[in-house]
């Protein structure tokens, strides 16, 4: 652009012979139609039956036609953008919304989980302490089934006892009811 602006002027400056004014002219043509500026030049097939509803609307211009055209696309594309930014806010609400009930659900299953563990803990120490507990319950069965073993045997050696003392008492009113032994006679083989 800049080096086409140069060739423009160039020109203008070989030219001598052309006036203030037509330079003037010359320079502001160019700037319209090589400037850029706020327009851009398209061309664009319309069918016919459009530029004649166009033309029945009072729209003789093609230009303001395609502009206002345009616009309204922009304007509809602005309404759906702000409906999707509508739908985006109401998403990101609703998954905040999710999130927060993970979150909450994850802190359940971890507290569950642990609950869990612990029981499982606590039935493993009830199931050793079950265990535990069988093992003294042999030990009192068997120490009961010793004590009453012990208990036959002290009958046994009380029977035995008694029994040792009639046997003695039977003795001892045996010798006392015997003649004393100095008045023995001795047999007659025994001499001294």
């Amino acid at each position: 652009m800049l080096g086409l602006s140069y060739f423009v002027l160039s020109c203008l400056l070989r030219y001598s012979r052309l006036g203030l004014y037509q330079k003037v002219c010359i320079i502001l043509s160019y700037y319209v139609l090589f400037m850029p500026d706020e327009f851009k030049k398209v061309s664009a097939r319309i069918p016919l039956p459009i530029i004649e509803k166009l033309e029945d609307m009072g729209i003789s211009n093609q230009t303001e036609a395609i502009i206002k055209g345009l616009e309204r696309l922009i304007s509809e594309d602005s309404e759906k953008t702000g409906e999707y930014i509508d739908k985006t806010r109401e998403d990101n609400n609703k998954t905040a919304v999710l999130q927060a009930q993970v979150d909450e659900l994850q802190t359940q299953n971890e507290t569950l989980k642990k609950e869990l563990k612990d029981l499982k803990e606590d039935s493993d120490k009830t199931r050793e302490d079950n265990n535990k507990t069988a093992v003294l319950q042999a030990q009192v069965d068997e120490l009961q089934a010793h004590k009453d073993t012990l208990k036959k045997e002290l009958e046994d050696f009380k029977s035995m006892h008694n029994n040792y003392m009639l046997q003695m008492q039977t003795l001892i009113n045996q010798r006392a009811l015997e003649p004393p032994a100095a008045e023995k006679k001795k047999p007659f083989w025994k001499f001294w």
